[in-house]
C-alpha cells in the first residue's frame, strides 16, 4: 500500500529530526555572563573599542547639514545622534514596508490562482481559495510582527 509506504518514511523522518534536535548543544551560556541592556548601547561600546575610541568620542560626532541620505534611510537630527553605527535607533522603513506588503499581495494572488491552473476545475475554485489566502496572509501581517517584537526585545 503506498499510503502505509508514505506514512513510515515520514515517521522515519520525524524520528531523525527529534534525534537532531535532542542532540546536547557544545556551546552554552557563561554563567557571569554581561546582560545586555541596549543593544544600540553594545554595538557603540564594540566600536569604540574596536576604533580606539571612547564611548564619549562616539557619541559626540554630528552630521552635516548638507549630507544628502537615498530615499528609505532615515538619521537622527544633528547632535541628536549618538553615534556612527546607530541604524537600529530611528530608521525609515516606508520602503521597505511597501516592499513587503507588494510581496505578500503577490504571493497571496499567486497562490490563490496556482491550483486552478494546475487541476483546472470551476472558477469559483479561485474566489474561495482567494479568500484562504487573504485571511492566512493577514494573520501573518498581524502575528508576525508582534511575535518577532517578542523575540527581538532586550529586557
Amino acid at each position: 500500500n503506498g499510503f502505509n509506504l508514505k506514512l513510515q518514511e515520514g515517521l522515519a523522518a520525524v524520528r531523525r529530526i527529534f534525534n537532531i534536535l535532542d542532540v546536547k548543544d557544545d556551546i552554552v551560556n557563561s554563567t557571569n555572563a554581561k546582560k545586555l541592556t541596549s543593544f544600540n548601547q553594545e554595538l557603540v561600546s564594540v566600536h569604540a573599542e574596536t576604533m580606539g575610541a571612547t564611548t564619549e568620542d562616539a557619541a559626540s560626532i554630528s552630521v552635516p547639514n548638507n549630507l544628502s541620505l537615498p530615499p528609505g534611510i532615515g538619521l537622527m537630527e544633528g547632535g541628536d545622534m549618538p553615534n556612527p553605527i546607530d541604524m537600529f535607533g530611528s530608521p525609515d522603513m516606508g520602503v521597505t514596508s511597501f516592499t513587503i506588503m507588494f510581496v505578500i499581495f503577490i504571493l497571496t494572488l499567486a497562490n490563490s490562482l496556482a491550483p486552478k491552473f494546475a487541476s483546472g476545475g470551476n472558477n469559483l475554485k479561485i474566489i474561495g481559495l482567494l479568500c484562504i489566502m487573504c485571511l492566512v496572509s493577514a494573520s501573518v501581517i498581524t502575528i508576525v510582527p508582534m511575535i518577532a517584537e517578542q523575540i527581538f526585545t532586550i529586557a
